[in-house]
């Protein structure tokens, strides 16, 4: 995806930071860019259907996968940013927290849930 590879190189040269961006899709012939929004619409409430379980699922296996074959990565400083489905990955990463790994700040774009919802969530007040 383009945009988020736009998006993930202006991470890296503004912070110097290790980008990790998760591919909820798996959206390998851009059909999320098309005007017509029936498959996009289709993968969005398979996501979310099972009340978020596929959803917060791919979250927690690609965060695990990468924290696994990342090892630069200090697990204790994460920091996520997010767009699409209203914020709701960011919400299940944050509710994700453990001993291993810890997310001390969290940023979306949008701020009602994907069925109106509101995504509000406070992380430990700590220096990042």
């Amino acid at each position: 995806d383009s945009f988020l590879f736009y998006k993930a190189d202006c991470l890296l040269q503004k912070f110097n930071a290790v980008v990790f961006v998760c591919d909820l899709f798996s959206d390998p012939y851009g059909w999320g860019w098309s005007t017509d929004r029936s498959n996009f619409n289709h993968v969005c409430e398979n996501l979310v259907a099972d009340n978020y379980q596929t959803l917060r699922d791919r979250v927690s296996t690609s965060l695990n996968s990468f924290l696994e074959n990342v090892p630069e990565v200090d697990p204790h400083r994460l920091a996520a940013i997010g767009w699409g489905l209203n914020g709701r990955p960011l919400k299940e990463l944050g509710a994700l927290q453990s001993d291993d790994f810890k997310v001390k700040a969290l940023a979306t774009f949008q701020v009602t849930g994907f069925h109106g919802e509101q995504f509000h969530m406070s992380l430990e007040d700590e220096e990042f």
